[in-house]
């Protein structure tokens, strides 16, 4: 993989932890870990799985589109990132739910930096709908695409603060891949950027909320059958709670999460692969080890 020299005053040093590349192997794999999810929709807690894919990627700053051809764009506009994809699938009734979240993190040893994207795509029966998020210093650029006439198409600027955290970034920071993101037992007011996948199912206008985050500490927690030293991380955006627990080890693995609207996921395997190789018939037994429907 080729390295590449950031001259954007936002970005600071790429990320020197050597257990991230010893973990992604130079990002030739990307970890895909597996959730048993229970997901409220229409006032009834539907059963739901939940797949979170970490994997390194390079992207341009300018255009915050994945470089594939490497000599097509120059170094100093290549941006080194995690790219964090959320799938989400479960069914409401007769009809059936896909969405993806994607977050795009430059790998900084400023863990606290704006992510370069954050996009979110859900179908359903009555259509499709699309979203995306270009955070800047004093806020973010917002483009909606809806099948639904109340809300149709939408390109505007959501004012904010450079400080400002975006939730749906969150499960990266939290995993502390570069060093400490919080001190043990600390808690920060914050303005936080509520995820888009939330925003899209309460109906509520997209924008920057007064919330906090804190970091807990390490204590044994039983996820299915195992039994992980694990941390606690929580956060409060209006009167929405959110509690995640990271795996002790590196690389800190997200095990648990719930939600005070009664959202709930729980690991159930992780693998280490070039998933985009394993496409053939042959590969479909890689669902059955994640566990997948």
């Amino acid at each position: 993989m080729k390295t590449c020299i950031l001259v954007l005053s936002l970005m600071p040093a790429l990320i020197s932890a050597d257990d991230f590349w010893e973990t992604f192997q130079d990002g030739q794999v990307a970890e895909i870990s597996s959730y048993k999810t229970v997901q409220p929709r229409y006032g009834e807690d539907r059963k739901a799985e939940t797949i979170l894919i970490f994997v390194p990627e390079h992207v341009s700053r300018t255009t915050r589109i994945k470089v594939e051809d490497y000599s097509a764009v120059p170094e100093e506009n290549q941006v080194q990132v995690v790219k964090l994809n959320r799938v989400l699938r479960f069914n409401t009734g007769m009809y059936d739910y896909a969405a993806m979240t994607s977050v795009f993190t430059p790998l900084h040893k400023d863990t606290a930096s704006l992510p370069l994207k954050i996009s979110l795509a859900v179908t359903e029966w009555c259509g499709n709908f699309y979203t995306h998020l270009l955070p800047q210093e004093n806020g973010a650029k917002h483009v909606m695409h809806s099948y639904f006439q109340s809300e149709g198409d939408k390109h505007d600027f959501i004012e904010g603060k450079a400080e400002a955290l975006y939730e749906d970034n969150l499960p990266i920071l939290i995993r502390e891949f570069n060093g400490a993101f919080m001190k043990e037992g600390e808690k920060r007011r914050m303005t936080i950027m509520p995820s888009l996948w939330m925003s899209r199912i309460t109906h509520k206008t997209l924008g920057f909320e007064k919330g906090w985050i804190k970091k807990g500490s390490l204590a044994d927690l039983e996820v299915g059958e195992m039994s992980v030293k694990a941390r606690r991380w929580e956060w409060r955006l209006s009167e929405r709670t959110s509690i995640y627990w990271t795996e002790a080890d590196y690389p800190h693995r997200i095990v648990k999460w719930e939600m005070s609207n009664g959202e709930k996921g729980e690991l159930v395997r992780t693998v280490y692969k070039a998933y985009w190789a394993l496409k053939d018939k042959q590969d479909n037994d890689w669902r059955d080890t994640l566990g997948l429907d």
